[in-house]
């Protein structure tokens, strides 16, 4: 796994001529919660290429990396993929890695099979981050 963290970035405006891709550059720097814990996204350079991953979870740095050159649906599919490696450790469910993959992909895919029902959730989600 990757220790060395020295080309980390939150600047969206460092990859502006790797591979376009929107929603990694709008997503730099921003704070998620997953398991209960804030985590800012980052990218990482080559994350793949250098150490055989395309994100990780620093929970020491409440940081998740994700690899600079993925694509725009790659980069969300590994955020959701990285967001339930938090909930699994966070609330030790001790599970597999298969099928942590599995679950990324298909609630992935569910999610966006059904725009109805993701903005209910959105809807949802404005309400509740009111409170």
């Amino acid at each position: 796994m990757p220790n060395d963290f020295t080309d980390i970035t939150l600047d969206a405006n460092v990859y502006n001529n790797v591979r376009k891709n929107k929603a990694r550059d709008r997503l730099l720097g921003k704070v998620i919660k997953a398991g209960g814990t804030k985590f800012t996204i980052a990218a990482k350079a080559r994350l793949l290429e250098r150490f055989g991953v395309v994100g990780q979870t620093d929970f020491f740095n409440q940081t998740i990396l994700i690899d600079s050159n993925l694509s725009e649906d790659q980069t969300l599919v590994t955020l959701l993929h990285e967001m339930i490696e938090c909930v699994n450790k966070k609330y030790y469910m001790d599970l597999p890695h298969d099928l942590i993959n599995a679950l990324e992909v298909h609630l992935f895919e569910t999610l966006i099979n059904n725009p109805d029902f993701l903005q209910e959730l959105l809807t949802y989600s404005k309400k509740y981050a009111k409170k």
